[in-house]
């Protein structure tokens, strides 16, 4: 019945809940006028003094010997004081719990400063005493006193806290009420458009909750269906320009392997083969998600390792370090052919290179750094053009010049990104940046036994 009568929309639901959170959250806060502000006030007046103090001494610990006589009168003038342990403060109530709090705060502000004991002497008109026993990392003890002064009387005392719990509670469960609402269809939307993101087009989403939550499944698996019936139509056209490019490149290889001049012949050979190259790479990077490898948990070191190795056994010198182990969620075999592809770039220009794996802030990183000639600014972006052959400062090489293209078309689809930039001292650095799983870091440095496959 309280179901049928809510509105069905996500604005009237979301209204409906918060609009009764708060009229509870008031009804429960009108029976408490004239609450206690004196706990709040404490609190104040100790936050106050703990800044004052831990400035202080911060102040006085880094000052010049000769100067401190001088940071002394200062902080004096400013109510700050160094006093002995005979220089007790005027008796009065003691508050314990104030003590504590401002002995925590101070151990959490002066890291390394040791906090002996903390006294706190309240008197009738509201004010507080705050005496602290500080031992530096040297030895030295220095007792800080300071007086904080209320800017108003405090009103009669009356409940504070259970007020704000009741409020807390009432405003705190209608918002997770609220955002649970809402956020169950848009958290299955965002998985299935994350999916979606890496060429895998999923199960059709449940078409239930609030109007605009039903009206955006219903869209979002219109065009999920169009998407991958496009998909399909990309596959079997690629599969058929494959079949219909490679087919007479062989014969005409059969053809040439029968000619009787071997001058011809060789050449005539060599050019088929890098037809046959151009046609694969060509197809790789059209072909973009539609390869059909599952996208999975994995762990980019061991990638990236495995790469490492196959060079080393083709004896090129490429040196791997960083963490110990990364994890992501993406294809394997593509990314492979992207380290591959980054890792080829490198030893084609300079013959070696250096790979680093490890955090870049919330991602995963991978830097591949190499010695070679380099690369203007300019031609930074357009080496992730389509058969762009190379800034002509890093020398003519082989290739058709969709390494890089097809690296960053991978990366793009993992959801991170590649970018170029100069070696300080020369050479060029690779950084591939990845989306990485909160879970299963290994922050050790990289064993070189552990990371080969």
């Amino acid at each position: 019945m309280i179901r049928a009568s809510l509105p069905r929309s996500l604005f009237g639901r979301l209204a409906v809940i918060l609009l009764a959170a708060i009229t509870l959250a008031l009804a429960i806060a009108a029976q408490f006028l004239g609450m206690e502000r004196g706990p709040m006030q404490g609190e104040r007046l100790a936050g106050q003094a703990v800044q004052r103090i831990a400035l202080a001494e911060t102040v006085f610990a880094h000052a010049d010997p000769a100067a401190r006589p001088s940071v002394r009168q200062a902080l004096a003038a400013a109510g700050l004081s160094l006093v002995a342990a005979a220089d007790d403060p005027a008796p009065g109530a003691r508050d314990e719990t104030l003590g504590r709090i401002v002995a925590r705060e101070l151990r959490q502000r002066l890291r390394g400063i040791e906090v002996l004991a903390v006294e706190v002497h309240a008197d009738d008109a509201g004010n507080a005493r705050f005496v602290a026993l500080l031992r530096s990392p040297a030895g030295e003890q220095r007792r800080w006193m300071t007086l904080e002064k209320p800017d108003r009387p405090l009103p009669p005392p009356r409940f504070l806290w259970p007020t704000l719990v009741a409020l807390l509670v009432l405003v705190g469960v209608g918002a997770l009420l609220a955002v649970r609402w809402v956020t169950r269809p848009l958290s299955a939307l965002a998985a299935a458009a994350r999916a979606l993101g890496t060429g895998s087009v999923g199960p059709r989403l449940l078409e239930r909750g609030p109007t605009e939550a039903r009206q955006t499944a219903r869209a979002f698996n219109d065009m999920s269906q169009r998407i991958g019936f496009m998909m399909d139509e990309k596959a079997r056209m690629l599969a058929a320009i494959s079949h219909d490019l490679r087919a007479p490149i062989t014969r005409m290889r059969l053809r040439v392997e029968m000619m009787t001049d071997e001058v011809v012949r060789a050449r005539l050979i060599r050019d088929l083969d890098e037809l046959r190259r151009l046609t694969d790479e060509a197809l790789e990077f059209l072909r973009g998600s539609v390869g059909g490898e599952p996208s999975r948990r994995c762990d980019l070191v061991q990638v990236v390792a495995t790469a490492v190795q196959d060079a080393r056994d083709a004896g090129c010198d490429v040196v791997l370090s960083g963490v110990a182990s990364l994890w992501l969620q993406g294809r394997p075999g593509a990314l492979r052919r992207c380290v591959q592809n980054l890792l080829d770039n490198a030893l084609k220009h300079a013959g070696a290179a250096e790979i680093e794996v490890g955090r870049s802030g919330a991602d995963a990183g991978l830097w591949v750094r190499d010695r070679g000639p380099g690369m203007s600014g300019e031609a930074f972006e357009r080496a992730f053009e389509p058969f762009f052959r190379g800034d002509p400062a890093r020398g003519h090489a082989s290739g058709f010049g969709l390494g890089l293209p097809i690296a960053r078309a991978i990366a793009r689809e993992h959801g991170g990104e590649l970018t170029l930039a100069l070696r300080p001292g020369g050479g060029l650095v690779a950084w591939l940046r990845l989306p990485a799983l909160g879970e299963g870091v290994d922050q050790l440095p990289l064993s070189e036994g552990r990371a080969s496959p």
